[in-house]
Order: structure tokens, then C-alpha cells, then sequence
């Protein structure tokens, strides 16, 4: 299987990488909240100096499990990003993503620096592991059908009975789409999901797909050294994915310079 083709084609359509770790948090981990997001930043501050507060900061931490409230930015506005909540820690990327190798070392440095700056990191519970790679393709869905565009573009097909249209005088060119298929996984032990939606990319109509492989306990790994065999499987399954339901004429677009 050919290696990083998510971050190498040419004219690749990937908006955003991101990787999300929960753990957690029970109300210690809650209202120790501020200790853990200063010990973090004091060992990525050599590579992340630029701290953002989000607007959810201004609400008391103890109310916002789960969300993320701070941004750690290796330049102000820049990418890529690492975020972090109460119980929650994401890595992101966008145009930057180049190599999955370089993404991949990007999110292990990170996860390890948690475990390093954690007060009581033999305590943290694993919640959930999530690798996402949202990609899109300007489509005009006022003038083309999303349907017939999936079915000779990524090998998926969805039927919907013409009968349904015979009252109301409806079209049948659907006008929105958002189409979410998840599938039990049993390397990484979890589950492997594509997602379709009508969206916007650069101010057109788009049409977005995102590949997600996420797992929960008990199929999460130890940490945080099972990071590691976690984020390379999930990886090739994403990239399999991807190049089976592009390969063909979609794919060949990617590979061509813009």
C-alpha cells in the first residue's frame, strides 16, 4: 500500500488531520484542571510559545468536561495546534500535513509531554482514542446530483425509492447530504467510519468526507505507549479507505498539480 498519499498528492483535498485523546476526568482531574494546562504548556513551550484561551475559558472549568478551552500554536494563528480541556487533548494540522510520518511524531511528542506533565498521570483512565481526516471537493449540488456523483466517484451507493416523489412536487437532486456509515474494527479494536456532507471549502459548495477511526474502553491501549501501535494502525486503515474509494478518476485529480 503506497504510504502518506493523505499528505503527498499534489492537489490534495484534505482540509484538516486531527487526533483526539480522552481520559478521564473525574472531579479531581476536573478542578485540577488549571495545574495540568500550565504543566503541559511548560514542556511544549519550546515548540508550541504561543498559548490562545478559547471563549469557553471564561466558563468554570468544572462545568466544561470534555471541551477544549486552550490553544498551544507553534506561531500566533499558525498550525499546527494542539488543544486541551478537561480530560481532553487534540492535535491538528491542516495544509501543513506533509508526511504522516511527521504527524505521527507530532502527536506521540505530545501525548508523551502530557504523561510527563500530569500530576498524577498513573491515575489518568483512557476514555478514547480518534483519528479524523476531513477532505473536500468543491461540488455544486444546484446543479449536479450528489447521489450519482458518490456512486461513480467513491464506489458508494444510495438508492432512494422514486415513488417518494410523487407528491409535493419535489426534485429528486438532494439539496444537503450528510451520510454517516460505521463499521465494527478489529485492528485497532474499535470501529472505522466515512462521513459525507454538503459544506463549504475556500467559500465554494463542497462536498466533505471525513475518515474516522475511533476507539473506547476496553479497546483503548495502555498509555502512553500504546499510543504508538494505536495511531499506525488507525492510520493504514484511513489510508486504505481513502485510496479504495477514490482510486479511478478522483484519485488521479489528487495526483495532478493544481
Amino acid at each position: 500500500m503506497p504510504e502518506n498519499i493523505l499528505g503527498t498528492l499534489p492537489n490534495k483535498p484534505l482540509v484538516e488531520a486531527l487526533f483526539e485523546f480522552k481520559w478521564g476526568p473525574d472531579v479531581p482531574e476536573i478542578l485540577g484542571y488549571p495545574i495540568v494546562v500550565g504543566a503541559l504548556y511548560e514542556h511544549l513551550k519550546n515548540i508550541y510559545p504561543d498559548i490562545e484561551d478559547l471563549p469557553l475559558n471564561r466558563v468554570p472549568h468544572e462545568l466544561t468536561s470534555y471541551m477544549v478551552r486552550q490553544r498551544f500554536r507553534k506561531t500566533k494563528e499558525g498550525w499546527p495546534l494542539v488543544q486541551i480541556g478537561p480530560g481532553i487533548l487534540t492535535v491538528n494540522d491542516t495544509e501543513g500535513y506533509t508526511t504522516w510520518d511527521g504527524y505521527y511524531n507530532s502527536v506521540y511528542h505530545v501525548i508523551e509531554k502530557l504523561y510527563e506533565a500530569h500530576p498524577k498521570s498513573k491515575e489518568l483512565v483512557p476514555q478514547g482514542f480518534l483519528l479524523r481526516y476531513i477532505n473536500a471537493v468543491e461540488f455544486d449540488f444546484d446543479r449536479e446530483n450528489v447521489l450519482t456523483f458518490l456512486e461513480s466517484k467513491f464506489k458508494t451507493k444510495v438508492v432512494v425509492d422514486k415513488n417518494i416523489f410523487a407528491v409535493g412536487s419535489s426534485a429528486e437532486r438532494p439539496g444537503e447530504l450528510i451520510l454517516r456509515l460505521s463499521f465494527p474494527l478489529g485492528t485497532p479494536k474499535g470501529s472505522a467510519t466515512v462521513q459525507f456532507s454538503s459544506g463549504v471549502k475556500l467559500g465554494k459548495p463542497a462536498l466533505i468526507w471525513e475518515l474516522i477511526v475511533s476507539s473506547s474502553p476496553p479497546q483503548v491501549a495502555q498509555m502512553p505507549k500504546g499510543a504508538s501501535a494505536w495511531l499506525q494502525e488507525a492510520h493504514n486503515v484511513i489510508e486504505h479507505w481513502f485510496i479504495k474509494l477514490t482510486e479511478g478518476d478522483l484519485l488521479e485529480r489528487f495526483k495532478r498539480k493544481p
